[in-house]
């Protein structure tokens, strides 16, 4: 746009050759210099100028709103992670204390069994299976408090570490 867009292109070209056309109608070759100048304008892009910066615009927009999307998606990421690594390492506190609950019950379940104290052994059985859950249990949550915090990791990149100077 602006006053250089309407301005021409300026070509000079010029030629300098044997021409067989000599002096009063004679066939003599002699030597013979041209000299052009022309000049051109681009009418394509005077006409559609417009139209081009407001495709330009519209892309602009449309990159400022991908990115606003983008950063937008990086924030719930970020918050979900956050809440998830906050929400595990208090019920880990707890499943880790049911462990040890499930724990107890099995060891008084077998020490019955064996001092003939409860002839079934079902009952060590739904102990030990009580404490098999808690662990399965405790082990999903770690695995989730785990994956939140590689997902924020991600997201938030890893601290640089810092640079060693020669001494």
């Amino acid at each position: 746009s602006g006053w250089r867009a309407r301005m021409p292109v300026i070509e000079v070209g010029m030629l300098e050759s044997l021409f067989g056309a000599g002096r009063n109608s004679t066939l003599d070759f002699t030597n013979r210099w041209d000299l052009g100048v022309q000049l051109r304008w681009n009418l394509t892009e005077i006409f559609t100028s417009e139209h081009r910066l407001r495709l330009a615009k519209s892309r602009r927009h449309q990159a400022e709103l991908s990115y606003h999307h983008l950063q937008s998606k990086l924030a719930a990421g970020v918050r979900a992670a956050h809440q998830t690594i906050q929400q595990s390492g208090d019920q880990i506190q707890k499943a880790l204390e049911q462990i040890q609950l499930t724990l107890k019950i099995y060891e008084l379940a077998k020490l019955r069994l064996e001092k003939n104290v409860s002839n079934d052994p079902n009952e060590v059985m739904q102990a030990l299976t009580s404490l098999q859950t808690a662990q399965l249990q405790a082990l999903k949550l770690i695995h989730a408090h785990n994956n939140a915090q590689v997902q924020l990791l991600v997201l938030l990149g890893s601290k640089p570490l810092p640079e060693h100077k020669p001494e």
